[in-house]
């Protein structure tokens, strides 16, 4: 489904096999989707972004042409995904959630 002809089938294959494998060879494409042409594509993408929690996308995230309530979504679900797997014995988020909420910041 990676090669299907319809872009909206490869952005849910690849958010499935990076769920999958995580390897983010599969979320490179989602990134590279979001410099698309198509706003719907683009909100497709920062949606998948968002559900698989890839913090590499972060940055390509906040700087999509799309609306800021969407990225904010997106970045959401990326922070999430960085404060559940950060180690509960320690009392201080980790760096990367920290610019992730920095970003988030910066888009309101």
């Amino acid at each position: 489904f990676l090669g299907h002809p319809m872009e909206l089938v490869q952005y849910a294959a690849a958010r499935a096999m990076y769920q999958l494998t995580q390897n983010p060879s599969y979320a490179e494409r989602l990134i590279k989707a979001l410099k698309g042409e198509k706003l719907q594509l683009r909100r497709a993408a920062l949606a998948d972004l968002g559900a698989i929690g890839y913090l590499g996308a972060a940055e390509a995230i906040a700087q999509t042409l799309a609306e800021n309530s969407l990225k904010l979504i997106a970045l959401k679900g990326v922070l999430e995904h960085q404060v559940k797997n950060s180690s509960p014995e320690s009392a201080t988020l980790p760096d990367a959630a920290i610019q992730v909420m920095t970003l988030m910041d910066n888009l309101l």
